[in-house]
C-alpha cells in the first residue's frame, strides 16, 4: 500500500507519524487505545461517515481535521485546523505557551506557530499577525510555538471550526477516530466495507508506525554502514601510525634496553604510555564533540532548517565510548608492543650502529 509512495512522501509519512506520537493524536498506549485515520473521497462521504460512526458505541471520538494553503509575509504557510478535544490539550507538545492558550484557541482569535514560521518571521508569544484568507484578513494572536520538524513550510495551526470559517473551500474530509485498541480491526473492516475505503483511505495508527519506523530505520541504514566505514579507516590509520610511532621510538627504548631494562617491561612501557595517550585524547575528544554537537544544533540546523533539536547528553553512552576507544587503541597498540616484545638484540644493538 505505502510502496507506492514516493521518497518525499515517505519521509513526509515518517514526520505525520512521529508529530502523531508526540501529540497523542491517537489513543495513548497506556489507556489501551488506538487511532484510525480515515480520508473520505469528499465532503458528502465524509459527513455519510461522521454520520455513521455517531451511531457506533465503539467510538470514542471523532476528530476532524483541515489543511489549507495560505500567504504570510510572501511565504506560502500551512495551516492546520485542531479540533477542540482533550487529546490535543493533553498531549500536543508547545515549546513555549501563554497559560490559556489551549482555552483561547476554540474562540478563534489566536494560533499556535511552527517553529520554523517563529524564526523566520521573527515571531514571539503573544505577537499579532494578519492571515490573508479568501475572506479578509484574519486577525490572530500567537499563543504558542510548537516544533514541526522536517516540514519546509511554515504552519499555523488553529482551531479547525475557525479555519472552515475563514477558508471555505478547505476539505473536511479528514478524520481521526479514538478507538478501544480490541475494536480497531473490527471498525476498519467495516468502515471499508460500507463506504469502499482501501488501504490508503483508513489506517490504523500501529500500521503508520511499523511502516515510518522501517523506513525510518531503512534511512539510517546508510548512515551505520558509513559509521561502520569511517570506523574500519581509522582503524587502519590507528595502527599504521602506532607501527610508525614505535619504528621512531627505537632510539628513546634502546639506551633503556642497554642499560639492563628487560625487552618485555619495555614493551609494558609502550603499551602503558599508548593507553595513556588514547586515554587523555578520548577525555579532550569528548567535550570537543559536545561542542560540535551544540554547534550543529543550535546554530547551522537553526539556519538551515528552521528548527531546532533539543540537546541532551547521555553519559553512560559518553562511557562506553571511551571504553570502545581504549579498547580499539588497546588493539592497535598490539602489534607493535608485540613486535618490540620479540625483537632480537642484534637490532637494538643496530640502532647504536647507525647512531640513530
Amino acid at each position: 500500500m505505502l510502496a507506492k509512495l514516493s521518497i518525499r512522501a515517505k519521509i513526509t509519512l515518517v514526520i505525520f507519524f512521529l508529530l502523531v506520537s508526540m501529540t497523542g493524536m491517537g489513543l495513548l498506549a497506556v489507556t489501551k487505545m488506538e487511532a484510525i485515520y480515515a480520508s473520505a473521497t469528499d465532503n458528502a462521504q465524509a459527513a455519510a461517515i461522521k454520520t455513521w460512526l455517531g451511531g457506533r458505541s465503539d467510538v470514542r471520538a471523532i476528530l476532524p481535521g483541515g489543511r489549507a494553503e495560505a500567504q504570510l509575509s510572501g511565504a506560502p504557510i500551512e495551516v492546520l485546523g485542531l479540533p477542540d478535544h482533550e487529546t490535543y490539550r493533553d498531549h500536543w507538545p508547545l515549546l513555549q505557551s501563554t497559560a490559556d492558550g489551549w482555552a483561547k484557541l476554540p474562540e478563534g482569535e489566536t494560533g499556535f506557530i511552527s517553529e520554523q514560521l517563529s524564526r523566520r518571521l521573527n515571531l514571539g508569544v503573544g505577537d499579532r499577525i494578519a492571515l490573508p484568507t479568501p475572506l479578509g484578513d484574519w486577525p490572530l494572536r500567537v499563543a504558542g510555538i510548537y516544533a514541526d520538524y522536517g516540514n519546509p513550510k511554515g504552519q499555523l495551526a488553529v482551531n479547525v471550526a475557525a479555519l472552515i470559517r475563514h477558508f471555505p473551500d478547505t476539505p473536511q474530509t479528514r478524520l481521526g477516530l479514538r478507538v478501544d485498541l480490541r475494536d480497531v480491526p473490527a471498525l476498519i473492516s467495516a468502515l471499508s466495507d460500507k463506504f469502499a475505503l482501501d488501504g490508503r483511505n483508513v489506517v490504523d495508527q500501529a500500521t503508520v508506525k511499523a511502516e515510518s519506523t522501517r523506513i525510518f530505520n531503512r534511512t539510517f541504514a546508510v548512515t551505520a554502514a558509513l559509521n561502520t566505514f569511517t570506523l574500519g579507516v581509522a582503524g587502519v590509520a590507528l595502527l599504521t601510525s602506532l607501527l610508525t610511532l614505535a619504528n621512531s621510538r627505537l632510539p628513546q627504548l634502546a639506551p633503556l634496553w642497554g642499560i639492563g631494562v628487560t625487552r618485555r617491561r619495555l614493551a609494558a612501557i609502550e603499551l602503558t604510555k599508548t593507553m595513556s595517550v588514547a586515554l587523555i585524547t578520548a577525555l579532550l575528544a569528548l567535550p570537543l564533540g559536545l561542542g560540535v554537537a551544540w554547534c550543529l544544533i543550535a546554530i547551522v540546523n537553526v539556519k538551515a532548517f528552521g528548527w531546532r533539536l533539543p540537546f541532551h547528553v547521555f553519559p553512560l553512552q559518553l562511557i562506553k565510548l571511551v571504553g570502545v576507544a581504549m579498547a580499539a587503541s588497546f588493539v592497535a597498540a598490539l602489534l607493535p608492543v608485540a613486535r618490540l616484545a620479540r625483537m632480537q638484540p642484534a637490532d637494538l644493538v643496530k640502532v647504536f650502529a647507525n647512531e640513530r
